[in-house]
């Protein structure tokens, strides 16, 4: 996954997704542009964005460390809900459409 804050609690998710998860790239940038309206937008190019992708489909030793980490979460995931689990099926609703 790529991440790209714009706002709010973005942020933090991307710090989740990126640093504790190890399942994502950080693209974002320290420079700041304003529109003349005294709004300021985080300035994002192609280059960053190419670099990211680049660090998640080259093959390399980070990208299959994001790959084997998602993999686990997948599993992990999947055995949370498995056909049977009580605890998967959350509180309130109908087991007719859980």
């Amino acid at each position: 996954m790529i991440t790209w804050p714009l706002h709010s609690d973005q942020f933090y998710n991307e710090k989740l997704i990126s640093e504790v998860r190890g399942i994502g790239v950080e693209i974002g940038v320290d420079e700041w542009s304003s529109d003349g309206y005294g709004e300021r937008k985080k300035v994002v190019g192609r280059v960053e964005i190419e670099k990211g992708v680049r660090r998640l489909m080259d093959g390399g030793d980070e990208a299959e460390g994001i790959r084997r980490r998602v993999e686990e979460l997948k599993k992990k995931a999947r055995e949370a809900v498995q056909e049977g689990d009580i605890n998967a099926i959350p509180s309130g609703v109908p087991s007719s459409i859980a």
